[in-house]
């Protein structure tokens, strides 16, 4: 496995080295992926907290119920009766197993959707949220005219989360390599409009460099950046080009008076 600082390098070593079309469309695509995985993420992240949120909350509701229900059942040691006040529990298909505790921590009755489904434990506050690897533990006590006689928990199955969140991925997914398309499509138009006239420019240069040409027309796009560098182009290569004609002129004038001075002596 090779080491970031070694593939730091390797990319220092490649980047300055690719034409500036490349780079824009580059710098355009790690932008928008940036922003758009950052706004999956907080949606991603706003979902799933809300979504427990609002589970957490449907349970408490439903606690609310089984408190009123089993506090009786507790009371008078009616195991049959609390046995059958938890099987409405079946009803909702995110519950997979509930406990009820007497005020002395043993368990008096309990839910079970299958059998191999462990109850949740008997929790050290009255009051309590246990979040565990797929499942979600919520505890209440159970209190008949104001005394705390047991405690009630039930736990939910986060199987419909993670379905959730595996849709919301696979979507986010889609919607970043549309938009990636998008943005390489429009990013390739539009730096056209930045490395073009960069481009002209540079092929002027180049055909000064070897063929000497001081008279080379250059057209001026726009009056950004890139235009007042091509006037300072026309510019420079207009006095190059009259300080070439001032040499030319003053050669032929030194090579007349040379001659001139030449027939004299000959004379």
């Amino acid at each position: 496995m090779r080491a970031p600082t070694e593939t730091n390098d390797q990319m220092r070593a490649y980047w300055p080295h690719r034409p500036l079309k490349q780079k824009l469309v580059w710098i355009t695509l790690l932008s928008s992926c940036s922003a758009l995985l950052f706004a999956s993420a907080a949606f991603v992240v706003y979902d799933m907290t809300t979504y427990r949120e609002t589970l957490t909350n449907d349970l408490q509701i439903r606690m609310k119920v089984l408190e009123i229900n089993t506090a009786a059942p507790l009371a008078f040691h009616d195991r049959a009766a609390a046995h059958e006040n938890l099987a409405p529990l079946r009803a909702d298909p995110r519950l997979v197993a509930a406990a009820l505790y007497d005020r002395a921590g043993v368990l008096f009755a309990e839910y079970r959707r299958r059998p191999e489904v462990l109850v949740p434990p008997l929790s050290d506050n009255d009051a309590e949220v246990r979040l565990g690897e797929g499942y979600l533990d919520l505890s209440l006590p159970v209190r008949l005219d104001g005394e705390v006689i047991g405690q009630i928990t039930v736990r939910a199955d986060l199987a419909e989360q993670q379905a959730r969140l595996r849709s919301l991925l696979l979507i986010g997914a889609g919607v970043l390599l549309a938009s990636l398309a998008v943005a390489l499509l429009i990013a390739t138009r539009l730096q056209r409009s930045i490395s073009g006239p960069i481009t002209e420019l540079t092929e002027v240069a180049h055909r000064v460099s070897q063929q000497k040409d001081y008279t080379v027309q250059i057209v001026k796009h726009g009056d950004d950046e890139i235009g007042v560098l091509a006037d300072s182009l026309k510019a420079m290569l207009q006095q190059i080009h009259e300080r070439d004609l001032q040499l030319q002129h003053h050669s032929h004038a030194l090579e007349l008076q040379v001659a001139e001075r030449t027939t004299d002596l000959v004379r």
